[in-house]
């Protein structure tokens, strides 16, 4: 991000609304189930607000865009628990977290001195992502840090009202309170309006071509049990154009359970997460078979290949503490950490 005359005052709104709602400290009496949406002047769209903060670990607030913001809201309720790091990094948002000074890039340091802005102590310092499922998390745009601002400040006046009226937000499980703009002759004028959610299950499964089920289906099918690791890389790396955005690749492995010797691995970056259906049927064609059984790590990784298992007769169990996957993901991490 750089700061221009065109761009100077966005950033300082962006900056200003921060600081309030850091100072007003929501997250002592909000929780991160209590949804609010924010219209986008701009574009009409509704962001989903989540106050982060209350057991004093980490201070933000994220705003889930749209329907597919909102499906990563509710696989982090799913799954954050089980697989804390797959759920945070499958994350679709964008947010404001209150860090330490040491929490900061040199990037978000020069923006602040830029900006002529200071800030001392633990947990003052304010710092913009962007979240997208698989990516590293990225500095936000300068459309972003003008929603952002509105965002943040709808957000102190839900706020100020849940702690009058700790029910303003609660509503039958489909619906949703969401401040909505309004311009007048002068200013934006914000009002209620109580909203249907959008329709918007998570549904993490790759689509799998005919041609690849059609390929698993003419496989033998064999009496054994396999079993398979799907798990973000714990590094972030690049492709090969040096100014794109860094990402956590989705490491595949599939092992045999009775010789525990790994059949098969490769990596996918976000992007390129279609190719893991080839990938899948490819192992099991040098196994020589669909096996009956796969064991998988976690619940992200059976979700993502529930259609292509079920299509080819292959039973799911979900096992992540299995001392196997302990055992290698932990050589892997050593391996690529």
């Amino acid at each position: 991000m750089r700061i221009v005359d065109s761009n100077r005052q966005i950033w300082l709104n962006f900056f200003r609304a921060a600081e309030v709602y850091r100072d007003l400290k929501p997250w002592e009496w909000m929780y991160d189930s209590d949804l609010f949406g924010v219209q986008d002047p701009a574009t009409g769209k509704v962001g989903y607000c989540c106050v982060l903060g209350n057991l004093g670990e980490h201070c933000a607030l994220n705003v889930y865009m749209g329907p597919g913001g909102l499906s990563s809201y509710y696989e982090m309720l799913e799954f954050g628990e089980d697989d804390p790091m797959m759920a945070g990094l499958r994350q679709n948002c964008i947010s404001v977290s209150f860090e330490d000074r040491e929490a900061l890039s040199d990037q978000d340091r020069k923006l602040i001195k830029e900006l002529g802005l200071k800030y001392r102590g633990a947990g003052q310092w304010i710092m913009g992502r962007e979240y997208l499922p698989g990516w590293l998390p990225w500095y936000i745009s300068t459309e972003q840090a003008k929603y952002l601002t509105y965002a943040l400040e709808q957000a102190v006046s839900i706020a100020i009202r849940v702690e009058e009226d700790p029910d303003l937000l609660h509503f039958d499980e489909e619906q949703i309170l969401v401040r909505v703009p309004r311009q007048t002759s002068d200013s934006l004028q914000w009002e209620d309006q109580i909203m249907e959610l959008p329709t918007c299950e998570y549904n993490l499964a790759i689509p799998v071509p005919n041609t690849v089920i059609e390929k698993g289906r003419q496989l033998p099918q064999k009496r054994t049990t396999l079993m398979l690791i799907l798990s973000f890389g714990p590094q972030p790396v690049r492709d090969d154009k040096a100014d794109r955005r860094p990402f956590f690749p989705t490491m595949a492995m599939m092992l045999d359970k009775k010789s525990k010797a790994i059949l098969s691995f490769d990596m996918f970056a976000p992007n390129d997460i279609e190719k893991l259906p080839y990938w899948f049927v490819h192992t099991l064609e040098q196994f020589g078979g669909r096996p009956a059984n796969i064991i998988v790590s976690n619940g992200f990784g059976a979700s993502m290949i529930e259609q292509l298992a079920e299509m080819l007769d292959i039973k799911l169990e979900i096992r992540p503490d299995d001392p196997v996957f302990q055992e290698v993901t932990e050589m892997l991490f050593q391996f690529m950490g």
